[in-house]
Parts: structure tokens; sequence; C-alpha cells
């Protein structure tokens, strides 16, 4: 076999330094270190699959290579062909780089061929195999082909920031995910699991096990359905020294397995009727309107894990008839879901855009929750840090409160109110006085009213009036947010992140005329919100008998003659004689 490029020996320049005796041996040794007995059998090998005489007509190589592209193919994926599986990886690149037909990437994880592969092959649709390549038996090319050919991947799939291949397989929460149908023996299995004769309690307990046993839990999917689990009554506790074989597990049925693997339990005592009422709707009612906001947030990408995290659950019931005789419950909790995804994202946005800047212009001049909050009208403040300071958004400058209120008032206020605020008259804003001011109100919206053409051009001409003159002015045409005993002026942006059915916990300070002023939004809610007691039961545990101070009267003897006697003993009834005998047992 010819010397490749690196075993040429190499001529010292003239100009260049004499080489010592030292430098010369070890040179001499790196070039002649012993190749490993394997490497020609390698070399052998991957020129074979490399070769015209295979290349042509392997389909998966050429789908790794690319034909005549020639695209570098990953030596892991070589490695792992049957006749190479007997080779060490790390001899693999070694060995390859001494090929004369082969190029091998300066990591090791890649090779290709020095000459491209010419000429037509496997992956051309009108390519023709000779007589000799169509009788090879091994040869799977024979089969019918779908053109075009797609090229396989030769590297490893990125995957995001904390996570794992095993977190990229499906979850059985996939927005598209469907169950397929039951087999004969499985719907067996589930009409004897799911038996109606069963109780309730039994039977959404066995679904229960069995739906966690069917998921691929990763932990915002734990951490939503255990959540779940416990705000609706069920005991959710991890199962110590209860591990299960193989062996153990093939010898026991669907049932007891899901029995013996679970974490989660429905006591006996959630089937007394006069305590506990079964109410699908409801659950999932307070579970998503006042219970996940608070615990997870109202990121829209959350809120659509635990909607498909329910979702998922209820489709599990109506698929396995699980508990029939609330399947119209069940039903309307799914439908619910779909109403969650959307209204719990827009609540927390409307949150955010409320009261909107006529309501906080109007809070700040008639001494409400915003007055005083823009710290740039302090008198503590100096003329230099107004300069840097960044406020915006935090209240609102008297001056720039007083130009909104001013233009909100001649557009939308009636005659007595305008000519309270009108410059021409001899008033001014500060004589405009609330009538009253109400707090903890709870109002929902019955209706969302946009402005009118009129309405955009009267502000269209204050604006431009102020151009020039005041920056970052938040004049907007206003729509009316009506409730069922208020009606409120509320930008067009703001209005458009509200809609009917949404509540409010509100102040609300009433002006000369009878206009109503958004003073502060403490909350909103979404419109299926409601509050359950099951929160009290949250994290309480079942309280158990420990004996605190063992030093008690009558507590030791109890100990010695066994717990059956501590009756006997209260009641003075236990003799000596009895006592005696226990003891010398």
């Amino acid at each position: 076999m010819a010397a490749s490029s690196e075993q040429q020996t190499v001529i010292p320049e003239a100009a260049s330094e004499p080489t010592s005796v030292n430098d010369s041996t070890a040179s001499r040794n790196k070039t002649e270190e012993p190749e490993h007995p394997d490497a020609p059998a390698i070399r052998k090998q991957v020129e074979y699959y490399f070769s015209d005489a295979n290349l042509r007509t392997d389909k998966f190589l050429l789908q790794c290579c690319g034909g005549r592209e020639n695209l570098p193919v990953s030596l892991g994926r070589i490695c792992g062909f049957k006749k190479m599986r007997k080779f060490p990886k790390k001899v693999v690149p070694v060995a390859l780089r001494r090929s004369n037909f082969l190029e091998v990437s300066d990591d090791g994880k890649r090779v290709w061929r020095k000459v491209p592969l010419e000429g037509k092959c496997l992956l051309d649709e009108d390519f023709k195999m000779s007589e000799s390549e169509t009788r090879k038996a091994h040869d799977k090319s024979r089969r019918r082909i779908a053109y075009p050919l797609r090229l396989i991947p030769q590297t490893k799939k990125v995957l995001p920031d904390g996570m794992t291949k095993k977190m990229m397989l499906p979850t059985g929460f996939e927005p598209t995910y469907a169950e397929g149908p039951l087999s004969p023996a499985e719907a067996a299995e589930d009409a004897a699991m799911y038996d109606e004769d069963k109780p309730f309690v039994e039977r959404i307990e066995l679904a229960i096990h069995q739906f966690m046993a069917k998921k691929r839990m990763h932990e915002m999917y734990s951490k939503v359905f255990n959540k779940w689990m416990i705000f609706g009554g069920v005991n959710c506790e991890p199962r110590q020294f209860g591990g299960l074989s193989q062996v153990e597990m093939k010898q026991m049925a669907a049932e007891e397995i899901a029995r013996a693997r679970a974490i989660h339990q429905v006591s006996w005592d959630r089937g007394d009727s006069n305590k506990w009422v079964v109410d699908f709707v409801g659950v999932a009612e307070a579970f998503l309107s006042s219970i996940y906001p608070i615990t997870f947030g109202y990121e829209a990408k959350g809120v659509a894990t635990a909607c498909r995290v329910l979702r998922a659950f209820y489709n599990y019931l109506l698929l396995h008839s699980v508990c029939d005789e609330y399947r119209s419950q069940i039903l309307a909790a799914r439908a619910l879901c779909d109403k969650a995804e959307t209204e719990l994202p827009q609540c927390y946005a409307a949150a955010t855009a409320l009261p909107g800047a006529f309501n906080v212009a109007a809070s700040t001049m008639l001494g409400g929750y915003h007055a005083g909050a823009n710290v740039t009208d302090a008198g503590w403040t100096t003329d230099s840090e107004r300069a840097v300071w960044d406020v915006r958004g935090v209240g609102m400058r008297v001056i720039e409160a007083e130009i909104i209120f001013r233009a909100g008032c001649l557009v939308y206020g009636n005659e007595a109110l305008r000519d309270l605020v009108d410059t021409e008259s001899d008033h001014d804003v500060d004589a405009v006085k609330p009538v009253k001011t109400e707090s903890h109100l709870y109002l929902e919206v019955v209706k969302i009213v946009s402005p009118t053409k009129n309405e955009e051009i009267d502000y269209m001409l204050h604006r431009q009036s102020w151009d020039g003159v005041m920056e970052h002015l938040n004049l907007q045409p206003m729509g009316k947010l009506v409730s069922s005993e208020y009606t409120f002026l509320v930008e067009e942006a703001a209005l458009k992140e509200c809609y009917p059915g949404l509540k409010m916990s509100v102040t609300v300070i009433t002006l000369p005329g009878g206009m109503h002023i958004l003073d502060e939004v403490k909350e909103t809610y979404c419109s299926f919100y409601k509050v359950l007691p099951n929160e009290l039961l949250a994290g309480r545990k079942t309280p158990k008998f420990r004996l605190m101070n063992r030093h008690l009267e009558g507590l030791e003897m109890a100990e010695k003659v066994g717990i059956d006697r501590v009756e006997e003993m209260e009641a003075g009834t236990m003799d000596d004689e009895g006592y005696d005998s226990d003891e010398a047992d």
C-alpha cells in the first residue's frame, strides 16, 4: 500500500535550526508508532461501504452522504453497522486517517470520500441497476422505492435547554394526541375495573391510577395534576417501601398493579353525600379561576398546559366509561377548559391595562388612589433628579392629568361638567369635587361600546393642539365599559383587553352629573370565577395518634400488658393475677 501524505518524509529547510538528537528520536518514535491490528480490516470494510460498487446501490448510505453531494457521514453511524460493531470505536478514525480513499474530519466524528461519486445512483429516479447488482441476495434496493428520497441528518438534534431525549418523547398531553380504540381484551378489563356496581369513590381512584400510568408526567404536568387532585379532595402522598419487581407485576392484574403503584388515594368518607358532592364543573371552575392563577400565574403557555392536563383526564374518563352517570358534567368541564385557555391570559391583560389614562388622570386630580404617585411633582425632588428619572407608567404628573381629565370631561361630560372644566369659564378643574366614593365594589362587565367617529375627531383636535408642547401625552378616544350599575370611560387600547363577563373588584368615584371614575382596579376575575371550601382542606393532614409523654400514669403498664387491656385499666377491672400472667409470658 502506498504511503499517505502523513507518512512521507519531511525535508527540513536549509535555514532551519539543526534538530537535536532528542527531538529526532521523538519524531521517529511518533511516525513509527505501531498500528492497531484491526486497522487494515477497518479501512477495508469502510472503503468498501463508500466504493462505487456498493455506494451506487446502498440506499441508506446514499441518504446519509447525498450521493454526488459527498456530504460527511457520521462515524458513529458507520460504527453501528453489523460488521463494524466488533471494532473499537476509538480505533476507527485513527485507522481511516491512513486511507487514500477517504477523508476524516479533524474531530474524528465524520468521514467522506476524497473523490465524489460520479454518474447515476439509486437517488435518481431514472437509475437502472446492472444484472449483477440486481442478483445480490442482500440487496434491499430491489424493493419499491418512493421518490424523492429524503436525506438523513448526520448531526445530533439540538435539544432545548433543560430537555433530554426522553423528555422530548410524546407525553400524551399533546393537543393532537388521541388515544386509540380499545381492543376486546382492554374493553373487558375496563368493564370489570369500572363496573357500575362499584362505588364512585373506588372507580375514580382506579381511573386516576391508570391515567397516571399511561402518561409521561413531566414536572409541570405533575405539579398541575397533583394540585388539582388535592383541591378536588384526593389525597396525594408518596408511597414508601412499595416497590414491585417485574416478576411480581407479571402475576398481578392491571387493577392490582394500579393500586400497588398509586400515590393518589380517595378516602371512603368522600362517598358521604351529606359532606361531599361530585361536581366536575364546579371543581374545574374553582381550580382554573381561583387556585391555578394564584399558584402558577397567568402566562398563556402555562395556562394552555394546565388546560391540556385537565382535558386529557376528562377524555380518559369518557373513553373508558369510568362514570357514565356524570357524563354531561364531564363534557361541560371539558368545554370549560377551552374557555379558560382564552379568558385567563385576557383577564390578566385587562388587569394591567385598566383603569386607563383618563381614570388615572381623574384619580390624580380628585385626590384618589393615584394622587401623588408620580414623584416628579413632589417638592423634595430637584431638577437634576427629574431629568434622569424615568417614571412613566408610575402615576401621572398633575399638568398631564389636568389636560387629559379636561379633554375627557369636555367630550363626554354633561353641560354642567363641561362648564366646570372649560378654560374660557371662570372655573378651574380644581372646582370639580367628587360626589361620593365607593370602595370594594364587585362589578361584572355586561357590554363594551367603542368610541364613535365624532369622538375620535374631537380627540384628534385635542392632540393637535398639544403637539410640540407636551411629549408622551396619552390622549386617546374612549369607549364605554358598561356594568349593570356603572358606566366607565376607558381608552380603546384598554377596552380591547376587556370582554363581557369580566369581573372586577374596584373603587368608584362619582362626579357631579353622574359621571363615574374608575379610581382603582384591585383585581380582575374571569367570567367563571368561583371559590370553593375545598381550599380549606388543601394541605390538611389526617390527625394521627401519637404518645407525646410516655411517663403518664398507666401508659407504661399499657405497653407491658398490651393495648387491648387499656380499657380494663381505665375501668379498674384488671386484676393482678392477669397482669402477672401477661408479664410472665
